[in-house]
């Protein structure tokens, strides 16, 4: 086995034989190691390992993405709009990325141990990497939520300074890292005993389909838990459970989602968009716009944003 030079538990060099249209990797912190890979119109691949007490995520948030590893053959694939979590507590265990077209993926390593050290602060205990669990390989597959997938299109944007993107893309993983774990693990099951039952997070699901499509009027909390066959409360907390955040909130972080994709295309006028979207009139949109992205939609528009600086919305709710 060759040599490989390690900067704390984190190697100097984790990727090599990259062919991907872009890729960019940096450290944000000691301990900390991202990459951003975009295929862009053609298949791209890498060569990494699952190094040992690395936390290792792979969020894939446009495209499609295969892991091959070296020794087995075996494979995983990552579909858009999820994220892999893995740990591996043994030897290095090598493995090759595939990214298909026009695929953008997120990858972060952490030290476990600055990782436990963040956690700690706040009195929490990541159960996978206890005592118990420590010796053991980990890996799970996740969806990307709406409240974190915000925070990972913006990481990808072009429109950032030089002398700011430093800053902005630590600010950005740390958030990234602080969502992995603002909930328990596996929300469909854990965090609430009414979510083991398929049929009630099916329920869910179809809640969240009715809201989207009918985001422009949608019905009261009353009416959607009548509709899907829940009470209100199962529906509330399973939604929350399930999507990280309350039915209305989630619904207005889509909204606005989805008003920046159509100012992206160039194709609509704002009052379009306002109708589109179900409000009152184009001054309560503008506001609830400026409030979420900090701009108001005319500036937004006129600022070069364009549909190159964020990632398509389409399918990631």
């Amino acid at each position: 086995m060759k040599e490989i030079s390690f900067i704390g538990s984190i190697p100097e060099k984790p990727f090599e034989s990259i062919s991907i249209g872009r890729f960019n990797e940096f450290s944000p912190e000691h301990g900390i190691f991202c990459c951003l890979s975009d295929s862009q119109e053609t298949k791209g691949h890498c060569q990494t390992s699952l190094w040992p007490r690395l936390v290792q995520f792979f969020f894939c948030v446009q495209g499609s993405v295969r892991f091959v590893f070296d020794d087995s053959g075996y494979t995983l694939e990552l579909p858009e709009g999820n994220y892999y979590s893995l740990y591996n507590p043994t030897d290095p265990a090598g493995f090759k990325i595939e990214l298909t077209a026009n695929t953008k993926l997120l990858c972060l390593y952490i030290d476990a141990r600055l990782l436990h050290s963040y956690c700690s602060d706040s009195g929490e205990e990541l159960s996978f990497l206890n005592l118990e669990n420590s010796k053991r390989k980990y890996y799970r597959i996740h969806t990307i939520e709406p409240i974190l997938f915000i925070p990972i299109i913006q990481i990808f944007s072009q429109d950032v300074s030089s002398n700011s993107l430093f800053l902005f893309r630590k600010a950005k993983i740390l958030e990234i890292i602080s969502l992995c774990f603002h909930r328990q693990e596996n929300p469909d099951e854990q965090n609430c005993p009414f979510l083991k039952d398929s049929f009630n997070v099916e329920k869910i699901r179809t809640a969240k389909k009715i809201i989207m499509e009918r985001m422009a009027s949608p019905p009261t909390l009353k009416e959607l838990s009548k509709e899907v066959g829940l009470n209100e409360y199962n529906l509330k907390s399973g939604f929350k459970n399930i999507y990280g955040q309350p039915v209305m909130t989630w619904l207005s972080i889509y909204k606005m989602e989805h008003a920046r994709k159509m100012l992206e295309e160039g194709n609509y006028k704002i009052n379009e968009i306002s109708d589109s979207l179900g409000y009152n009139s184009p001054s309560h949109f503008i506001e609830a716009f400026r409030k979420r992205f900090g701009t108001t939609p005319k500036k937004y528009s006129l600022s070069g944003q364009g549909r190159n600086s964020f990632l398509s919305i389409n399918n990631k709710f």
